[in-house]
């Protein structure tokens, strides 16, 4: 998943790390988080503004997320 998000984007939206003492992970770049404040926002305008059943749907149908330091 994090290799076909990164290559739709010019720079790299999540960084990966194997091994290590800490056992590797993965993060967002800063790229990652702008694209990910952009993504919220034009949530909550379509929410806002458009026929809001498909999004309710939609929004059911996902996990449950934390909200980001930038919400």
């Amino acid at each position: 998943m994090c290799d076909s998000m990164n290559r739709c984007f010019r720079e790299k939206l999540i960084e990966s790390a194997t091994g290590g003492a800490r056992g590797g992970g993965t993060g967002l770049t800063e790229t990652g988080k702008e694209v990910l404040s952009a993504y919220r926002a034009l949530e909550r305008l379509l929410m806002s503004t458009a026929d809001s059943a498909p999004l309710a749907t939609l929004s059911a149908l996902l996990k449950d997320i934390p909200p980001t330091p930038t919400d």
